[in-house]
C-alpha cells in the first residue's frame, strides 16, 4: 500500500499545474457551445414564429378573398331588385347568386336572409336547399349577422381590415352605409369553416337602398383544400390539418374568432438555429477534443516517468495477495494470516475455517458461459461480505470455491458461518440479466489445541467434500472419522476423471421389443465402468461422483459419441441416449449431436434422446426451443421415467415428444396393484391419443408382460428379454428375437422368452431392482 500511495501522491504533483488549464479549456469550450446553442434555439424560435404569423397571414387574405368574391354579387343593383322578392325572382337568384358564387369562387353554399334575418334562399352544388336547414349548423352567426347590420364589435378578432368597399359614390340613407359586411373563422356542424356575411346593396343607384337591406351568407369549409391554398400562399406547401402522432416541428393553432380551437395545422419548420448548430457545434467539439488529446498527451509523458515503475511494483504486490476478479485475499494470503494467527497464543479466540463451494456451478459455466460464472462469484464475494464481521477474512482460493476465517469467540458462534452462508443464498442473483437461484456447500474446521493452520484448511476442505456428499447446500463441522472417507471419494473422483481422459468406460445396450411380434426394434445405451484396481463400479456410484464433480457434461458426451458411433452396427435398430439436465442445458448438445450423426454416417432419425421432467421443470422458451431444434435436426425425444416425477400433463401438450416412457416401478407392483394399472392403462390411453410410442420399462416377469401388452404398450424393455449386455452380443440378440425390419420372423409366443438365449442370466429379484438408483444415466 506504500508504494501504491507514493505512487499517487507523485501523479497528484504532475497533475498540479495541468489540471487548471485543463478546466479552464472545458469551461470556455462549455461557454461557446452555450451560447451556440441558445443562439440556435432563439432563431429556431424566432422562424418558427415567422412562420406563423405568415400562416396567419394567408388566412387573412383568405378570408379578405372570399369577402371580394361575395361583394361581386352583393353590391349590385340588380341584386337589390331581384333579392326583394325571393319567391318571384328565384331563378335569377339561383343562377345568379347560387351558381356563380359556387362554381367561380368554390363556397360550399349561399344563403339570404330577409329583413327579420329569417332565411329565404339557400342554395349548394347540389342546387336549391332548405334555407333554415342551410344556416342552422352555422356557430356563432347571429353576432355575424348583428355585427353586418349595426357596426363591428370591439371584442372581436378582425381578419377583413384591408377589405375596402370599391371606389365610387358612397351615398348613405340616414345613418346606414351603403355596404355592411362580417367575416369569421367558427364551426359549422362542428367543423371549422369561414363564413361571410354582407348586406345587399346597390352599386350605383342609392334610391335602390332599402331600410333594411337584406343580407348573403357564405360557407366556406376549412378543408384539406383550404389549408393548401392557405400553404401555398404562406409557402408552406406541407401544411396541413395535424394527424395522429403527428411529428412534424411546426404547429399552428387555428381557432375560432371566439378564441376557441377548432384545429391544429403542422408542417415541417424551417429551422435555421438547427443549421448554425451543426456547423458551429462540430467545429466546437472538434477543438475541445484536440485540447483534450494535446494536454492527454502532455500528462501522460508527465507522469509516465514517475508512475511506471512504482506503479508495476504496487500492482505486482497486490496481485500476488489478492484475487484479481473480486479483489479478495488469494490463497497466498488467506494461508499467511492463518500462520500469523498460528503465531499467536493465549488470545481466547477460537481459530475457524469455512470452505465454501457453489453448487453446480459448471452448469452455469456450460449453459450462461463462463462470463456469467465470474459474474456470479462476484455477485457472491459482495453479498457474503456485507453478511461477515469486520474482522472476519473472506477469500478466493480460486475457481468457484471462497473461504472464511473467523476467530469465534466459542462454538456456536463458529457455527454461525453455516446460517450466515444461507442467508446469502436465500434471494437469487442478477446475472447477464437474469435470476439465477443456487445455493454452495460448506465444511467447517474449528481449531483444536497444537493444530496447524495447514491442517485446520484441510480438515475444512475434507468437510466441504462431506457436504457435496450429502446432497449440496448444506453445512458440515468436521469430524475425526471423515478424513478417510473423504480420500477414497476423492481417488475415486480422480479416477473417474482419467477414466473418461483415457477411455476408460465402456456401453452396455438393453434391447427394446416391440410388445406384439417380440422383434428388437431398438436398444437402450448405459455406461459401465469397470476399473482396474477396484473392478466394476456401480452406475450409481460414478455417476453420483460425477454428479458432485461437474463431470455430467463430459459423462454425457462420451456416451453420446460412442452410443452413435455403435449404432452403426446394427442399421435396422434404433438407440436410445439418455441427456441429463445439465447436458441438455449446454448450448453445445444440439450441435455436437448432428456433428457427431454426420461424423459417424448415421441417420438422426434412428438416435432417440431421453430426457426426464427434470429438464422440463422451467418449462420455458428455451426448453422447448431446443426440443424444437433436436426434432428439426431430425432427432427423436422421449420422455423418460415418466410418473416419477412431477408428470405434468402440459409437458406432453407442450412439448414435442416420439416417445413416452413408464417408469419401472409402476410396472414392477402392476400385478399386486390395481392402481398401478389403472395408471398404466390412462397413461398409455393418453399416450397413444396423442400419436406417442409408449414402453413399459422394468418387465421383469411372464405375468407383467401379458399386462403391459393388454394395456396397449407399443415397446418392452426390462430383464425378461435381456440384460444390458456387451456390444458383441446385441447382433446375437437381434437374430434370435428377430428385428423390426425382418417380417419372415415369425411373432413368437410368449413362453418364448423364457427358452431364449437371451436369458443368460435370471431376472432380478424384487429386492435387488428396488436399490436401483434413477439417476442419470440409467444403469
Amino acid at each position: 500500500m506504500g508504494l501504491r500511495q507514493n505512487t499517487n501522491d507523485g501523479l497528484h504533483k504532475v497533475r498540479q499545474p495541468i489540471v487548471p488549464i485543463v478546466a479552464i479549456m472545458f469551461v470556455i469550450s462549455a461557454l461557446l457551445l452555450g451560447i451556440a446553442i441558445y443562439a440556435g434555439k432563439s432563431m429556431n424560435a424566432a422562424a418558427l414564429e415567422g412562420q406563423r404569423s405568415q400562416i396567419d397571414n394567408a388566412i387573412s387574405a383568405r378570408l379578405v378573398r372570399a369577402l371580394h368574391e361575395l361583394r361581386s354579387v352583393a353590391w349590385w343593383d340588380d341584386a337589390v331588385v331581384n333579392a326583394a322578392d325571393a319567391v318571384k325572382n328565384r331563378e335569377w337568384l339561383e343562377t345568379e347568386f347560387g351558381v356563380y358564387i359556387i362554381e367561380s369562387y368554390h363556397h360550399e353554399r349561399v344563403a339570404m336572409l330577409d329583413e327579420n334575418d329569417r332565411p329565404v334562399f339557400a342554395f349548394n352544388a347540389e342546387g336549391p336547399m332548405d334555407p333554415a336547414e342551410a344556416i342552422a349548423s352555422i356557430d356563432d352567426l347571429g353576432i355575424l349577422v348583428r355585427e353586418a347590420r349595426g357596426g363591428l364589435k370591439e371584442n372581436r378578432v378582425r381578419r377583413d381590415a384591408n377589405f375596402r368597399q370599391p371606389d365610387g359614390p358612397q351615398g348613405q340613407y340616414g345613418d346606414w352605409n351603403m355596404g355592411r359586411w362580417s367575416a369569421a373563422l367558427t364551426l359549422d356542424d362542428n367543423k371549422p369553416a369561414l363564413v361571410s356575411v354582407m348586406t345587399i346593396t346597390p352599386s350605383i343607384d342609392t334610391n335602390l337602398l332599402p331600410k333594411t337591406p337584406r343580407l348573403m351568407v357564405s360557407v366556406i369549409p376549412i378543408d384539406s383544400a383550404f389549408i393548401t391554398d392557405v400553404g401555398q400562399v404562406a409557402m408552406m406547401p406541407d401544411l396541413s390539418v395535424a394527424g395522429k402522432n403527428d411529428k412534424r416541428t411546426g404547429s399552428y393553432a387555428l381557432k375560432a374568432d371566439d378564441g376557441q380551437p377548432i384545429a391544429e395545422l403542422r408542417w415541417v419548420a424551417r429551422q435555421p438555429g438547427t443549421v448554425l448548430l451543426n456547423t458551429v457545434v462540430p467545429v466546437i467539439v472538434a477543438t475541445l477534443l484536440i485540447a483534450a488529446g494535446v494536454m492527454g498527451v502532455l500528462l501522460f509523458r508527465l507522469s509516465r516517468s514517475t508512475h511506471q515503475l512504482a506503479e508495476q511494483e504496487a500492482e505486482a504486490r497486490y496481485l500476488a495477495d489478492h484475487d484479481p476478479m473480486t479483489g479478495l485475499p488469494n490463497r497466498r494470503r488467506f494461508q499467511a494470516v492463518l500462520a500469523e494467527r498460528d503465531a499467536e497464543e493465549g488470545d481466547g479466540h477460537l481459530p475457524v475455517v469455512a470452505c465454501i463451494d457453489l453448487d453446480r456451478f459448471k452448469d452455469i459455466n456450460d449453459t450462461l458461459g463462463h462470463h456469467a460464472g465470474d459474474q456470479l462469484i462476484r455477485e457472491v464475494s459482495a453479498r457474503l461480505s456485507s453478511l461477515l464481521r469486520e474482522d472476519d477474512l473472506l477469500m478466493r482460493p480460486g475457481g468457484d470455491e471462497l473461504a472464511i476465517l473467523r476467530e469465534a469467540r466459542d462454538r456456536a458462534d463458529a457455527e454461525m458461518i453455516g446460517a450466515i452462508v444461507t442467508a446469502c443464498f436465500s434471494a437469487p442473483f442478477n446475472v447477464t440479466g437474469q435470476q439465477i437461484e443456487t445455493s454452495a456447500s460448506v465444511g467447517l474446521a474449528i481449531a483444536e489445541p497444537g493444530q496447524s493452520a495447514q491442517d485446520l484448511l484441510r480438515k475444512a476442505d475434507i468437510a466441504l467434500y462431506v457436504a457435496k456428499a450429502r446432497g449440496r447446500a448444506c453445512c458440515v463441522i468436521f469430524e475425526d472419522e471423515m478424513g478417510q472417507r473423504v480420500e477414497d471419494r476423492r481417488a475415486l473422483e480422480l479416477d473417474l476423471r482419467h477414466a473418461l481422459n483415457e477411455d476408460g468406460l465402456t456401453l452396455a445396450y438393453q434391447p427394446i421389443v416391440d410388445a406384439v411380434t417380440g422383434r428388437i426394434t431398438g436398444v437402450e445405451a448405459l455406461a459401465r465402468w469397470h476399473e482396474p484396481v477396484r473392478g466394476n463400479i456401480p452406475p450409481d456410484i460414478f455417476i453420483g461422483i460425477a454428479e458432485e464433480a461437474g463431470l455430467m457434461g463430459d459423462l454425457g458426451r462420451f456416451v453420446m459419441d460412442r452410443a452413435i458411433a455403435d449404432s452403426r452396427l446394427w442399421p435396422n435398430l434404433d438407440t436410445a441416449i439418455n441427456v441429463s439436465p445439465a447436458q441438455f442445458r449446454s448450448v453445445t448438445m444440439a450441435a455436437e449431436l448432428a456433428e457427431a450423426t454426420r461424423r459417424y454416417g448415421v441417420d438422426p432419425s434412428r438416435i432417440t434422446l431421453e430426457i426426464t421432467e427434470s429438464v422440463l421443470l422451467a418449462n420455458d422458451e428455451r426448453t422447448l426451443n431446443a426440443l424444437k431444434l433436436l426434432k428439426q435436426q431430425g432427432f427423436r425425444v422421449a420422455l423418460d421415467d415418466f410418473g416419477t416425477g412431477y408428470s405434468s400433463l402440459s409437458y406432453l401438450r407442450d412439448f414435442p415428444f416420439d416417445k413416452l416412457k413408464i417408469d419401472r416401478s409402476f410396472v414392477s407392483g402392476v400385478t399386486a396393484s390395481g392402481q398401478s394399472l389403472s395408471i398404466i392403462e390412462s397413461v398409455v390411453s393418453l399416450g397413444r391419443g396423442l400419436g406417442l410410442e409408449i414402453v413399459a420399462e422394468g418387465v421383469e416377469t411372464e405375468a407383467e408382460m401379458l399386462v403391459m401388452q393388454k394395456a396397449g404398450c407399443t415397446h418392452l424393455q426390462g430383464y425378461l428379454f435381456s440384460r444390458p449386455t456387451r456390444l458383441s452380443e446385441i447382433e446375437v440378440l437381434a437374430a434370435a428375437l428377430g428385428s423390426r425390419e425382418t417380417p419372415e420372423a415369425p411373432a413368437r409366443h410368449p413362453k418364448a422368452w423364457q427358452t431364449s438365449a437371451v436369458m443368460t442370466t435370471p431376472p432380478e429379484s424384487q429386492r435387488e431392482r428396488s436399490r436401483r438408483p434413477s439417476r442419470y444415466p440409467k444403469s
